[in-house]
Protein backbone atom coordinates (compact mmCIF):
# COMPACT_ATOMS: atom_id res chain seq x y z
CA UNK A 1 0.00 0.00 0.00
CA UNK A 2 3.06 2.40 -1.01
CA UNK A 3 1.05 3.99 -3.78
CA UNK A 4 -0.36 6.99 -4.34
CA UNK A 5 -4.23 7.04 -4.20
CA UNK A 6 -6.77 9.89 -5.31
CA UNK A 7 -6.80 10.61 -0.72
CA UNK A 8 -3.59 11.59 -1.42
CA UNK A 9 -0.15 10.39 0.03
CA UNK A 10 0.05 7.11 2.23
CA UNK A 11 1.18 8.22 5.40
CA UNK A 12 2.18 5.16 7.05
CA UNK A 13 5.83 4.26 7.51
CA UNK A 14 7.49 2.24 4.53
CA UNK A 15 11.50 2.36 4.82
CA UNK A 16 13.82 3.69 1.82
CA UNK A 17 10.90 6.53 0.99
CA UNK A 18 9.10 3.91 -0.90
CA UNK A 19 5.50 5.47 0.90
CA UNK A 20 6.60 7.70 -1.78
CA UNK A 21 6.33 5.71 -4.81
CA UNK A 22 3.88 6.29 -7.41
CA UNK A 23 3.81 2.49 -8.50
CA UNK A 24 4.43 3.25 -11.72
CA UNK A 25 7.18 1.17 -14.11
CA UNK A 26 10.28 1.76 -16.11
CA UNK A 27 9.04 3.55 -19.22
CA UNK A 28 11.62 4.28 -21.83
CA UNK A 29 9.26 7.04 -23.63
CA UNK A 30 10.27 9.36 -20.31
CA UNK A 31 13.90 10.30 -20.77
CA UNK A 32 12.89 11.86 -24.52
CA UNK A 33 10.52 13.65 -23.16
CA UNK A 34 12.40 14.72 -20.27
CA UNK A 35 15.44 15.97 -22.56
CA UNK A 36 12.44 17.73 -24.62
CA UNK A 37 11.29 19.16 -21.89
CA UNK A 38 14.44 20.68 -20.53
CA UNK A 39 15.49 21.81 -24.05
CA UNK A 40 12.17 24.39 -23.41
CA UNK A 41 13.14 25.14 -20.19
CA UNK A 42 16.04 26.28 -20.99
CA UNK A 43 15.01 28.32 -23.56
CA UNK A 44 12.73 30.12 -21.31
CA UNK A 45 13.46 33.19 -19.25
CA UNK A 46 12.89 31.98 -16.26
CA UNK A 47 12.23 35.30 -14.36
CA UNK A 48 9.40 36.15 -17.08
CA UNK A 49 8.14 32.66 -16.88
CA UNK A 50 8.02 33.30 -13.00
CA UNK A 51 6.01 36.26 -13.37
CA UNK A 52 3.10 34.92 -15.69
CA UNK A 53 2.18 32.25 -13.57
CA UNK A 54 2.78 34.77 -10.45
CA UNK A 55 -0.24 36.57 -12.41
CA UNK A 56 -2.20 33.39 -12.54
CA UNK A 57 -2.09 32.47 -9.22
CA UNK A 58 -2.79 36.11 -7.61
CA UNK A 59 -6.14 36.20 -9.81
CA UNK A 60 -6.82 32.53 -8.56
CA UNK A 61 -6.37 34.16 -5.30
CA UNK A 62 -8.08 36.72 -5.25
CA UNK A 63 -10.73 35.44 -7.36
CA UNK A 64 -11.33 32.40 -4.79
CA UNK A 65 -11.39 34.97 -2.05
CA UNK A 66 -15.50 35.59 -2.72
CA UNK A 67 -16.34 31.71 -2.17
CA UNK A 68 -14.57 31.79 1.42
CA UNK A 69 -11.49 30.16 0.17
CA UNK A 70 -8.17 31.52 1.39
CA UNK A 71 -4.94 30.66 1.30
CA UNK A 72 -2.27 30.44 4.03
CA UNK A 73 -0.40 33.74 5.17
CA UNK A 74 3.36 34.23 3.75
CA UNK A 75 5.97 33.60 1.33
CA UNK A 76 4.87 31.09 -1.55
CA UNK A 77 6.06 30.01 -4.51
CA UNK A 78 4.65 31.35 -7.21
CA UNK A 79 3.55 28.44 -9.53
CA UNK A 80 1.43 26.78 -6.86
CA UNK A 81 -1.42 27.46 -4.96
CA UNK A 82 -3.66 25.77 -2.22
CA UNK A 83 -7.39 26.88 -1.83
CA UNK A 84 -8.13 26.02 1.77
CA UNK A 85 -11.73 26.93 3.57
CA UNK A 86 -11.95 29.72 5.12
CA UNK A 87 -15.21 30.32 6.59
CA UNK A 88 -17.17 28.32 8.83
CA UNK A 89 -19.71 27.12 6.00
CA UNK A 90 -16.86 26.04 3.83
CA UNK A 91 -15.27 23.72 6.04
CA UNK A 92 -18.22 22.33 7.42
CA UNK A 93 -18.68 21.25 3.73
CA UNK A 94 -15.50 20.55 2.27
CA UNK A 95 -14.72 16.99 4.14
CA UNK A 96 -11.83 14.86 2.75
CA UNK A 97 -14.10 12.78 0.83
CA UNK A 98 -16.06 16.02 -0.49
CA UNK A 99 -13.11 17.46 -1.71
CA UNK A 100 -11.91 14.55 -3.52
CA UNK A 101 -15.19 14.10 -5.20
CA UNK A 102 -14.96 17.83 -6.22
CA UNK A 103 -11.61 16.90 -7.86
CA UNK A 104 -13.42 14.13 -9.70
CA UNK A 105 -16.18 16.24 -10.95
CA UNK A 106 -14.27 18.86 -12.15
CA UNK A 107 -11.70 16.79 -13.73
CA UNK A 108 -14.87 15.54 -16.19
CA UNK A 109 -15.28 19.09 -16.97
CA UNK A 110 -11.60 19.46 -17.88
CA UNK A 111 -10.55 21.56 -14.86
CA UNK A 112 -7.62 19.83 -13.31
CA UNK A 113 -6.86 20.44 -9.76
CA UNK A 114 -5.75 18.26 -6.51
CA UNK A 115 -6.75 17.29 -2.83
CA UNK A 116 -4.05 17.68 -0.61
CA UNK A 117 -4.03 18.05 3.25
CA UNK A 118 -7.09 19.68 3.14
CA UNK A 119 -6.40 22.29 0.47
CA UNK A 120 -7.30 22.21 -3.74
CA UNK A 121 -3.73 22.57 -4.61
CA UNK A 122 -3.73 24.68 -8.16
CA UNK A 123 -0.72 24.47 -10.34
CA UNK A 124 -1.18 26.29 -13.28
CA UNK A 125 1.11 26.31 -16.47
CA UNK A 126 2.28 29.28 -19.04
CA UNK A 127 -0.23 28.49 -21.00
CA UNK A 128 -3.37 28.90 -18.75
CA UNK A 129 -5.48 31.64 -19.71
CA UNK A 130 -7.99 34.25 -17.55
CA UNK A 131 -10.73 32.44 -18.93
CA UNK A 132 -9.33 29.27 -17.50
CA UNK A 133 -9.35 30.88 -13.86
CA UNK A 134 -12.60 31.42 -14.48
CA UNK A 135 -13.90 28.46 -15.32
CA UNK A 136 -12.05 27.10 -12.45
CA UNK A 137 -13.55 29.63 -10.12
CA UNK A 138 -17.15 28.69 -11.70
CA UNK A 139 -16.79 25.21 -11.40
CA UNK A 140 -15.93 25.79 -7.70
CA UNK A 141 -18.87 28.06 -7.12
CA UNK A 142 -21.28 25.49 -8.20
CA UNK A 143 -19.65 22.72 -6.07
CA UNK A 144 -19.71 24.60 -3.33
CA UNK A 145 -22.80 26.25 -3.82
CA UNK A 146 -24.49 25.68 -0.39
CA UNK A 147 -21.61 27.45 1.60
CA UNK A 148 -21.20 30.32 -0.68
CA UNK A 149 -24.85 31.24 -0.96
CA UNK A 150 -26.00 33.98 1.99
Amino acid sequence: PSAMTEEGYPSEFVDGAARCDGGGKKNPVLMPMTEEALKIVNGLNLEDARDVVKRITDQIEWSSRPLGFSVRPGPRASHIIGLRPGTPKLKALLTPDKMVSIVKTLREKGVYIVARSGAFRIAPYLNTSFEDVDRLITCLAEECIEAVEK
